[in-house]
């Protein structure tokens, strides 16, 4: 499973699910510090931080991120946040 996430809400309710689905996670490049990062490796989940900020609420800022994750990923179901 791959995440799209973009808010620490969003973040909080799936973070105890991403180890144990060994998910991959994308985020907004300021959602996660260093330490929160290399836990989450460890736990075997992949981050990635998008390229730039995305806002929740902006539909087609969503559309472009995911667009973009579904050009450099291979796994086809996709979680992603939308307010």
């Amino acid at each position: 499973m791959l995440y799209i996430i973009f808010s620490r809400e969003a973040y909080d309710d799936i973070a105890a699910q991403l180890a144990s689905e060994q998910a991959s996670l994308w985020v907004n490049p300021s959602l996660l510090d260093a330490q929160e990062q290399q836990a989450l490796q460890a736990a075997g989940v992949m981050v990635t931080p998008l390229p730039q900020e995305v806002d929740a609420s902006d539909q087609h800022a969503v559309l472009a991120a995911l667009e973009h994750v579904e050009k450099n990923s291979s796994d086809a179901d996709i979680f992603i946040e939308y307010l």
